[in-house]
């Protein structure tokens, strides 16, 4: 179905808060992941070399690909590497910040220990799968609206965030915020998941 044809924009809203609720992609991405870090063989000797780490982590990207994700393959270590070596940018750690820091923390802690440092990066794993799942959702389900279509699901979308806008965007057309119907959707389903921690811990109180 192209762009043209219309699908119905409510629905397509309730299945969009459903996909990338944080329960289905706890389901959906995280799970898996999990999963097969468990089976992944931690070394068991101290990893101090900065070669020996990059090593690591490029292996545990492998185990990942080959186990973990929706869609399974292969990777070289070279490729593997590379890819490593490009989500341990996004590291924070206690030297710092980056592939320099994840090495030295993993050198620097006790008895060279690499795990925390690998299970750091298994969330960065999830985070971008997150990220790429949800791009690939929306392009999916945004196709089946027209542009009518998108402008209404705007109005379904924004009634709900009222105390959680800005004014000034609350009263925009929602011709102006079609493009922001991602971040929309995310404020979504984060405020529901905000009301529910808060109704489970009234609950328990």
């Amino acid at each position: 179905m192209n762009s043209t044809e219309s699908g119905d924009p409510n629905g397509i809203l309730s299945r969009l808060l459903h996909i990338l609720s944080e329960e289905e992609l706890g389901k959906r991405i995280d799970a898996p992941i999990d999963r097969a870090v468990e089976c992944f063989s931690f070394p068991e000797e101290p990893v101090m070399a900065y070669s020996e780490f990059l090593g690591t982590a490029a292996r545990f990207i492998h185990h990942i690909h080959q186990f973990g994700l929706p869609v399974r393959r292969k990777l070289s270590i070279v490729r593997a590497k590379g890819e490593a070596f490009a989500m341990l940018s996004e590291y924070r750690g206690l030297h710092g910040n980056g592939v320099e820091a994840a090495w030295i923390d993993a050198s620097l802690s006790y008895s060279g220990d690499v795990e925390p440092v690998l299970l750091q990066l298994r969330e960065i794993v999830k985070m971008n799968q997150r990220r790429r799942h949800a791009q690939w959702i929306f392009t999916q389900e945004l196709s089946r609206l027209d542009w009518r279509g998108q402008c209404r699901m705007v109005k379904a979308l924004i009634q709900p965030l009222k105390e959680h806008l800005p004014p000034a965007l609350f009263h925009c057309e929602p011709e102006q915020l079609v493009e922001q119907i991602p971040s929309l959707v995310q404020m979504r389903i984060n405020s529901a998941s905000q009301i529910r921690t808060i109704l489970a811990n009234n609950f328990r109180s």
